[in-house]
């Protein structure tokens, strides 16, 4: 019979490791996706699709 296992460690607390201050601090974004309505997200997805088709068709 096989000896039983130890149990893991846990992940979170296994390593032992410091975070250094960042450079700078994050910069605003002028817009966000997120602030964006349901109508100009979908039509910003439709463009950008076309805009990609337009190029596979142009490039083949």
């Amino acid at each position: 019979m096989d000896p039983p296992l130890a149990p893991l460690p846990d992940p979170a607390h296994a390593h032992d490791h410091g975070h250094a201050p960042h450079a700078h601090p994050a910069q605003p974004l002028p817009w966000s996706l997120l602030r964006m309505g349901m109508g100009a997200r979908l039509g910003l997805a439709i463009g950008l699709s076309a805009g990609l088709w337009l190029t596979v068709w142009l490039v083949s």
